[in-house]
């Protein structure tokens, strides 16, 4: 597989209304009307339409509660070489890190951006975020973000929450170390390219409607007697029977951590899963969970999971030993949800309460297989280039699988949906998206790019007219902080391109 990426010059966005700028090390006059001048923390008291730029540093946890005007939105965004508003003030060294809050980042009122920048998605799942919240209490454990009661139009966008590590009880009551918890009558929340790990109890606690996650790269928490836990727990109210979430949507994801009650545990109407990978890294065991996608058994009396379309994912090595499984249902009151395009790799199925099942890739699977459906094919071998590596492209194509149509005929690396492969990504997509970040010192260049689980090489030519000349850059990187970095020799030409090229 080859990637080529060519050196271009990003220029800075002009940002509507106010701009402001927070710098945890500013010693001006704290105004926040330029880099010298910045606020040293975000004001307690924001403006309604503004955009607020976070330079690399630490910074205590905060409460976003400023009150809502209209749909006015106010965006806080991680400031980076690429964009960073005024340059009055400005070092590079600013874009050095993350921003990194100490606790708990909350919203008690709607209408707000909390936006990264950098970070998440293929090739970056675990690494180069530009925020980063940590929860590391375990006297007092409590969710990394916390998006209060009744609040509306909540984005949030490349960052990382690391958890206390477990001991997340908070003794069954209350709030308890969740990465993410969106609360009762949330609605249009918004979670993109997000890495969440090390929590005391769930990866998302959600109570919504509309919640959309996007390339969550998910990790461990913990499961207690105390706190049961699982990857997601989608539910409104524990009221006897609660109201559904309405409209839930898990894009492109990657789950490499199940245990307790199960994955994706729904109790909600008009649920989208597909492009998600659901993983076992090498050497781990998943304690028992009802399943990878799964409802509660019929808690409440009536269709705890309905009207869900499950397409195009990847079940790979979660076990033979049932519970465990691909997908588990123990409702029979599960209301017309589809599964089809999958692909099940060392699983064990269980397809009870499924409205409609087919064309699904069956490779050492027990419980369901290819037999149990008119369409269902069958292989006798892992197809997947390099999964414990995070590379869960494919080897060799599947058999066509069904069109779905939008939105699932587009990958997680954005590649159409042409030929048809089951699973989350199609046949011959490749390591797209990789961000190649040039920096200058004097007349030397330094190039950086997030580490992927790909070997990389960097290469390098003088001219793009065909046929290039591609040489690899022979000076060898160096890996810090989650980015692979090297300084090759100064151009001999006046123009120099490069890329880089995986296997």
């Amino acid at each position: 597989m080859g990637l080529g990426v060519t050196l271009f010059c990003i220029s800075s966005g002009i940002a509507q209304g106010a701009v402001y700028y927070v710098r945890s090390a500013a010693a001006g006059a704290a105004n926040g009307s330029d880099w010298s001048n910045a606020y040293q923390a975000l004001p307690s008291s924001m403006v309604r339409g503004a955009t607020y730029y976070m330079a690399s540093g630490t910074y205590a946890g905060y409460t976003f509660s400023t009150a809502e005007n209209g749909t006015n939105t106010i965006t806080v965004k991680k400031a980076t070489l690429a964009d960073h508003g005024t340059s009055a003030g400005w070092s590079d060294s600013y874009d050095n890190g993350p921003a990194v809050f100490t606790n708990t980042v909350q919203f008690s009122k709607g209408y707000f951006i909390l936006d990264g920048q950098t970070g998440g998605g293929p090739q970056s799942w675990t690494n180069g975020f530009g925020f980063k919240i940590q929860s590391l209490s375990t006297t007092q454990p409590r969710p990394g973000i916390y998006v209060g009661e009744g609040r509306k139009n909540v984005t949030l966008r490349h960052f990382e929450v690391q958890g206390n590590g477990g001991d997340g009880d908070g003794d069954g009551s209350g709030q308890a170390n969740d990465a993410l918890s969106i609360e009762v009558g949330t609605d249009q929340t918004t979670v993109s390219y997000a890495y969440l790990h090390d929590m005391g109890r769930c990866l998302i606690f959600g109570h919504g409607n509309n919640m959309f996650f996007e390339y969550i790269y998910g990790g461990t928490f913990e499961s207690t007697p105390v706190e049961h836990s699982e990857v997601a727990s989608i539910w409104a109210t524990i009221n006897a029977p609660p109201p559904l979430c309405t409209n839930v949507t898990f894009a492109n994801c990657v789950w490499s951590h199940i245990e307790g009650t199960g994955g994706l545990m729904m109790y909600a109407d008009g649920v989208k899963i597909y492009g998600n990978t659901f993983y076992r890294p090498a050497g781990v065991t998943f304690p028992v969970g009802l399943g990878a996608i799964a409802t509660w058994y019929q808690a409440w009396g009536t269709g705890t999971f309905a009207h869900g379309r499950i397409y195009n994912n990847s079940f790979i090595d979660l076990g033979q030993g049932f519970p465990v499984s691909g997908i588990s249902w123990g409702s029979t009151n599960a209301i017309d949800n589809v599964v089809e395009n999958n692909v099940f790799y060392n699983c064990s199925l269980n397809f009870g309460g499924i409205s409609t099942h087919d064309y699904n890739l069956f490779i050492n699977t027990t419980g369901e297989n290819a037999a149990s459906e008119a369409h269902g094919a069958s292989a006798s071998s892992a197809i997947f280039n390099d999964y414990h590596s995070l590379n869960f492209t494919l080897q060799s194509n599947t058999v066509a699988g069904t069109n779905a149509g939008a939105p699932y005929d587009i990958d997680p690396n954005g590649v159409p949906r042409t030929t048809g492969t089951r699973g989350a990504y199609e046949f011959g997509s490749g390591a797209a998206g990789v961000l190649l970040k040039p920096q200058s010192t004097g007349t030397q260049i330094s190039l950086s790019w997030p580490d992927t689980g790909f070997n990389f090489k960097l290469y390098a030519t003088a001219s793009l007219n065909p046929p290039a000349l591609w040489t690899q850059v022979t000076n060898a990187p160096v890996l810090a902080n989650g980015w692979w970095s090297v300084s090759p020799p100064a151009p001999v030409a006046t123009g120099q391109f490069y890329r880089l090229q995986g296997p």
